[in-house]
């Protein structure tokens, strides 16, 4: 998957390299480990998160479901 904008500014976009098939779970977790941000997907393309009230810092996106497990760090 990929994320834009780097640094991200108010939105946070996440697409996915092909179609979800099925559901997924994707969460944004802050440098300390909570989880800010917490959504089931089910078959999709794309996905948008709105961070214009988090701070400036460092976050991972993590996606997980049945077949799929994969993070990504992004920075605010």
């Amino acid at each position: 998957f990929t994320c834009y904008p780097v640094p991200v500014c108010d939105q946070l976009n996440i697409v996915f390299n092909k179609q979800l098939t099925g559901s997924v779970d994707l969460q944004l977790i802050n440098s300390t480990g909570a989880t800010l941000y917490s959504i089931q997907l089910y078959n999709r393309i794309s996905h948008s998160i709105n961070t214009e009230r988090l701070p400036n810092g460092l976050y991972l996106v993590r996606i997980y479901g049945t077949n799929i497990e994969m993070s990504k760090q992004i920075i605010k």
